[in-house]
């Protein structure tokens, strides 16, 4: 599964705009994205996976009331744990 920059950016313009709810797209990346998320952008560690993780955050705080937060956190932990294990491990 591939990401391409223009697909983040699209969802980055979507996310400033006023009166636009993320829930639907915080629901489906933390459901369906972060379980595969070494698979985004080929390399583990890669830009597009930064990228990924900084628009979530920057969504959730516009996220309505999600159907599986327990899921979703899970989810989240789970890849920002991997991240920084292999961000420390590369140097």
């Amino acid at each position: 599964m591939y990401l391409s920059i223009g697909l983040l950016s699209l969802m980055t313009n979507v996310s400033l705009q006023k009166n636009v709810h993320s829930t639907r797209f915080v629901e489906y990346v933390c459901l369906q994205v972060l379980p595969v998320f070494a698979e985004v952008g080929g390399d583990t560690g890669s830009d597009t996976q930064l990228e990924l993780l900084k628009l979530l955050a920057e969504m959730v705080g516009h996220c309505g009331e999600l159907s599986s937060v327990e899921q979703c956190t899970t989810n989240i932990y789970n890849c920002l744990l991997a991240r920084l294990l292999t961000d420390c491990f590369q140097y």
